[in-house]
């Protein structure tokens, strides 16, 4: 069957496949903020960067970014994303829609094998989450450049016969990449406050036993110097991870075994019965 439609927009499929793997992108952190023991995927991947990059980037990172270097690395890797998004939906644009499958299905591949490289995790909700979000990029690309009324199987004369119709109404499509990119942002917005929040725990930690007697306000006779005690408004956390890991205290355990003669495990109540000391 053989339909007469106008002619394609090379814009449109660039849009609808930013916006697909943006939705992407913003459905797996929230299912990582909402589901216990499923990993954000880009703090998964972002991960592996700081695991494999060259010291000297990271350092170029660090005296450029500061504090900030974590974020910038996960806006960095969105970015990446959606210029590779870009890339593919000028493809689909000359040779078809279904380039897209196979990328998309290569990236949804990528993310679950950094998730699964990640501790803590859930093995099945992980590779359920992967297969979920994969599958909601897809469907929302195809969603975009679908037409009511037109069939996939529909031949678009004189252009190639991908199925996809060659240009929709564009007060459907303008009103379709609206609602998909509010979507797409309140989701990751949403999901990245879910995993970043400090959560509420019923876990109440002993009173201190034995309290440390006042730190000198420098170690050393250095001007400038900052003081030991930082004010709790002041303080900062460095380190190599990109979230906070969540553990669930009922489960957790710590080993010390190995070269030793005592193997000793212990749980989290065992830890918070005994005496502490600040």
């Amino acid at each position: 069957m053989e339909t007469a439609l106008p002619t394609r927009s090379r814009g449109k499929y660039i849009t609808a496949a930013v916006l697909a793997a943006m939705v992407t992108i913003g459905v797996a952190e929230l299912l990582a903020g909402l589901v216990d023991r499923v990993p954000s995927t880009l703090s998964s991947i972002g991960a592996i960067v700081v695991d494999n990059v060259p010291s000297a980037i990271k350092e170029w990172a660090i005296d450029t970014f500061g504090t900030g270097d974590k974020g910038a690395l996960i806006i960095g890797i969105v970015l990446t994303t959606l210029l590779i998004a870009a890339l593919v939906g000028n493809w689909m644009y000359r040779s078809g829609v279904v380039v897209a499958a196979p990328i998309f299905v290569g990236f949804g591949i990528v993310g679950l094998a950094a998730s699964l490289n990640q501790t803590l995790i859930s093995i099945p909700m992980t590779i359920l989450a992967a297969v979920l979000t994969t599958g909601t990029g897809l469907y929302t690309l195809y969603w975009l450049l679908r037409t009511p009324g037109i069939a996939l199987t529909d031949t678009v004369i004189g252009e190639p016969t991908d199925g996809v119709p060659a240009d929709p109404s564009r007060r459907q499509f303008v009103g379709r990449a609206a609602g998909v990119g509010a979507v797409a942002a309140t989701s990751g917005f949403l999901g990245r406050r879910l995993l970043t929040a400090t959560r509420s725990s019923d876990v109440t930690l002993p009173a201190a036993g034995t309290l440390a007697g006042p730190a000198p306000e420098n170690f050393f006779p250095i001007e400038n110097l900052e003081p030991i005690v930082v004010p709790n408004d002041d303080f900062y956390r460095i380190d190599t991870a990109l979230l906070v890991p969540r553990v669930n205290v009922d489960s957790w355990n710590l080993k010390i075994d190995g070269l030793v003669d005592n193997p000793l495990e212990f749980t989290f109540d065992d830890l918070a019965a005994r005496a502490l000391v600040e």
